[in-house]
């Protein structure tokens, strides 16, 4: 082989190394997290995060630290995406909301139901 043909292989080698090793890291979807995993961000994130600063919220429900209802049975995965339904009940009422926990980028946003 002439040295232009090794050189090639050679880069052809390292390329397929760095995809081999650097594409499951940047999209590894919600392997690192399983159902009850996806529940405890979304309610650490809801009750700490999130309460604190939702002054509408908090005064619907009546409280800032609400009791908070899952199931395990509804929590959905979908490629990269947890998307978890649950409640919040407190002394003036009761809401249903979904949680949907973006696994690539670790980020939590709702809706409510």
């Amino acid at each position: 082989m002439n040295l232009n043909r090794k050189f090639s292989v050679l880069i052809i080698i390292a390329i397929a190394i760095c995809v081999y090793f650097i594409t499951p890291l940047k999209g590894s979807g919600c392997g690192k997290y399983s159902r009850n995993d996806a529940v405890s961000v979304i309610s650490k994130d809801f009750l700490v995060d999130r309460m604190e600063r939702w002054n509408a919220e908090s005064e619907f429900l009546g409280t800032n630290k609400p009791k908070l209802n899952f199931s395990l049975s509804k929590v959905k995965q979908e490629r990269v995406v947890y998307s978890v339904p649950f409640s919040a009940s407190g002394p003036n009422g009761k809401r249903d909301y979904i949680g949907i926990l973006d696994c690539n980028n670790d980020t939590v946003e709702y809706s409510v139901r």
